[in-house]
């Protein structure tokens, strides 16, 4: 893989800049909150698998020859307090490379930096592009850190927040505290959220829509419309929302055990379960009807390096019976496809 000139050239300012103004960024606070932030993030992910035996291979099986694989992401987050209540999020990206096999061939696939990009030469896009306008409903106040699409601000515990423009819905669904992000977690794609959730996105794995949230102190709903392609795997969105969209809706509830929110300060666990009725083709994400994922995390603090952490996860994913059948027949889907299915 070849960046031109003016690409390394670009990654070389955007480092060069994030360096000199973030640190003062951070401390840029009124009473009020920051005015805004920086931030930047480059992420390479080599990987690599072994020649194995395969009794049959199809379209979109993995390749059974020796793999290796790069892939490359570089962010900027920019964030801007505008007005009572509201902020705005900018994030252009630059990525580059593929998974193994032109990603195909797994459904859990093993890099959560890649999608189904069939062409590997890096292309730089607007990753995000949306205001977040929040209405307090309480007098009480807490400290939101600096951060990625976060400003360092004063917000009240309890808020109804209305978020429009472009986003993944992963930004606000789904989180969990020790697997979620794969640039500094766990790699694989069913272990960034419930594998058997077919998250309406983008190849890329974004989207339009809205996103309303009701914050309060111990628990959260919050409900999203957002458009989805016009094709499988598309890159195209259909702008006509109120004729083809998708919705989510999550409650999310918040508790203590003792005096911990978890396990410990330092060491956390992870229990998450998916399942869908795997009539339907896949048609956004990737092709899991069923996941269940258990692990640890555990946090450098405990070996005094507080930026390190450590983690430990197991992984199932499954298919529904249509689901095989349809592969056993000969089906295709855009991940996986042998053109047979012995089970």
């Amino acid at each position: 893989m070849i960046f031109s000139g003016l690409r390394i050239l670009l990654i070389i300012l955007i480092i060069s800049v994030a360096n000199l103004v973030n640190a003062q960024l951070i401390n840029d606070s009124l009473e009020a909150g920051q005015r805004w932030n920086f931030h930047f993030q480059s992420t390479v992910t080599t990987q690599y698998h072994p020649a194995f035996h395969a009794k049959y291979s199809g379209l979109n099986s993995l390749d059974h020859f020796d793999e290796s694989t790069i892939s490359v992401t570089s962010t900027i987050f920019l964030g801007a307090r505008l007005w009572k209540g509201a902020q705005a999020y900018f994030n252009p990206e630059l990525s580059g490379g593929t998974g193994f096999s032109q990603t195909r061939g797994v459904a859990g696939f093993p890099n959560g930096e890649v999608y189904r990009v069939s062409d590997p030469t890096p292309h730089i896009y607007i990753a995000r592009l949306y205001l977040r306008q929040l209405i307090a409903l309480s007098d009480n106040k807490v400290f939101k850190t600096d951060d990625l699409n976060q400003l360092a601000v004063r917000e009240p515990d309890s808020y109804l927040c209305i978020i429009a423009g472009k986003f993944s819905i992963m930004d606000f669904f789904d989180i969990n505290a020790y697997s979620h992000e794969p640039r500094t977690q766990f790699y694989n794609w069913a272990l960034m959220g419930n594998g058997a959730w077919d998250y309406p996105a983008n190849t890329r794995g974004y989207t339009y829509g809205l996103v309303v949230e009701l914050v309060k102190k111990t628990w959260a709903i919050r409900y999203g419309l957002v458009m989805i392609p016009t094709t499988p795997n598309g890159s195209r969105m259909d702008f006509n929302i109120w004729r083809s969209n998708s919705s989510a809706l999550e409650f999310q509830k918040s508790y203590k055990m003792g005096r911990q929110s978890g396990i410990s300060r330092n060491i956390g666990l992870f229990l998450r379960g998916s399942w869908n009725d795997g009539h339907n083709e896949t048609f956004v994400f990737t092709e899991i009807d069923r996941a269940l994922s258990l692990g640890i995390s555990l946090s450098g603090l405990l070996w005094k390096m507080k930026d390190d952490n450590l983690g430990l996860a197991f992984l199932v994913n499954g298919l529904s019976a249509d689901h095989k059948n349809f592969l056993k027949a000969g089906g295709y889907g855009f991940i996986i496809g042998d053109g047979s299915l012995i089970h």
